[in-house]
């Protein structure tokens, strides 16, 4: 399929402004020659002309208003567009209901955008790391490439698609589908996704994607990790996600139900890899946004599936609860979660609790933030045991130098059950296109 880069067509009278503006100037300039002309003749400009003359101007002024309005407002659709596209449209754990896709349509059409057009956005990073583990050192590393496709098929349908490229050893990529969606919105209380999608579970999964640009740090919280970096959990599905909002007055409660399929391949922390095979699963969610507290929610979820890492079928349960606080100068994020595992004919269960928090405040172009993480794991967990327990705190920077670049430089401490301390810094430079 051919990519199509649409620019937004103003319509007329916006569309010639660069021909009115010339001919304003035009006219002015043979405006003001008569009257210097007419002065040197010691005949004094009449009224009407200087009348002429300053209501050119203002009709200048005016046309440059305009114009940077225009430009203003043809950014923030790009903006809107890209954050709903971050974001499967009406999911329930994201922290801003994004524009539906009726309102899209509308906007869409009155700047002229082709209904079958594909909008692309990307992201990528590049950044150096290095610890203070033995037998390693520090090394400079291409992020993945990350492309968001969206197009508009209807005026309550729509397709996603985030296609990851993963660099490996020699300068080669390997290619990931991580979303294909087919999204229908009906209303605010019934949108419909078919397809591959991120699991719902708890906040930053929902909201926070492949992009690293989006999030302030330079890593996401280890419980929500992807599963080639060791993660914990079931970040991705295939099948069915519903979501709206509830009649709810002032609680602005949401509800989420996601039904589907996986094959969770898990890269451990011995550097080895294992098939879950996971089974049909369920997530049921619901979360709040009061009004009366802008950029507050709060919100649990509830996950069943079932996994086989060996002979031994497990049943997979994990309950997790968020209260975000998500403003454009400040940020914190609460997050916890418990995996109950529980192997078919045993009577022992293995509970596994998690939690991090992560705060941050912007000033300017900085956004110091500060994270600590913690996931406790049993050494004899048939799932988990190589995660062990591990917590520590963050501290890091980010810097946006570039209305679509920023720098982040971040300080990790590492506490692991039977092994010593481990020290890290992250230098990253994240940008989108």
């Amino acid at each position: 399929m051919k990519l199509v880069s649409h620019k937004p067509i103003l319509p007329f009278p916006f569309r010639n402004q660069t021909a009115l503006r010339t001919l304003a100037l035009i006219l002015m300039t043979i405006i003001v020659a008569d009257a210097r002309t007419a002065a040197q003749d010691g005949v004094a400009p009449s009224r009407s002309d200087r009348d002429t003359v300053n209501s050119l101007l203002q009709r200048i002024e005016e046309l440059e208003t305009t114009t940077q309005d225009l430009k203003r407002q043809v950014t923030d659709l790009q903006m809107r567009q890209s954050s709903a596209a971050a974001t499967p449209l009406g999911t329930a754990a994201t922290a801003t209901v994004p524009d539906s896709l009726p309102q899209q349509a509308a906007v869409q059409e009155q700047l002229g955008v082709d209904r079958f057009g594909i909008h692309l956005r990307g992201f990528g990073h590049v950044g150096f790391s290095a610890t203070d583990e033995r037998r390693t050192h520090g090394a400079y590393a291409l992020g993945d490439l990350d492309l968001l496709l969206t197009s508009r098929i209807s005026s309550k349908a729509g397709v996603l698609s985030e296609i990851l490229f993963e660099p490996e050893d020699a300068g080669s990529f390997t290619v990931d589908v991580e979303r294909f969606l087919l999204q229908f919105n009906q209303n605010d209380s019934f949108n419909v996704g078919l397809g591959r999608f991120h699991t719902g579970i708890g906040f930053y999964n929902s909201y926070f994607h492949h992009g690293n640009y989006m999030q302030t740090t330079t890593d996401r919280p280890l419980m929500f990790a992807f599963a080639d970096d060791g993660g914990i959990l079931p970040t991705g599905n295939v099948g069915v996600t519903v979501s709206g909002k509830l009649p709810s007055g002032r609680l602005g409660l949401a509800y989420l139900a996601e039904f589907g399929s996986q094959d969770t391949r898990r890269t451990t922390f011995n550097n080895t890899d294992v098939d879950l095979e996971n089974g049909n699963s369920t997530n049921f969610g619901i979360v709040s946004r009061p009004q009366v507290w802008p950029g507050v929610q709060a919100g649990f979820s509830f996950y069943h599936d079932s996994v086989k890492p060996s002979d031994l079928q497990i049943n997979e349960n994990i309950l997790a609860a968020h209260v975000v606080i998500l403003r454009q100068s400040f940020e914190w994020l609460n997050e916890w979660l418990v995996i109950r595992h529980a192997p078919v004919g045993s009577t022992v269960l293995f509970n596994t609790p998690g939690f991090y928090s992560q705060v941050s405040y912007r000033f300017g172009a900085y956004r110091p933030y500060f994270r600590y993480q913690y996931v406790n794991a049993s050494d004899n967990e048939p799932v988990l045991g190589d995660v062990r327990r591990r917590e520590g705190p963050s501290v890091g920077v980010r810097y946006d130098f570039h209305e679509s670049a920023a720098m982040k430089l971040q300080y990790d401490r590492q506490f692991s059950r039977n092994q010593s301390a481990v020290n890290g810094i992250t230098g990253q430079v994240a940008f989108t296109f």
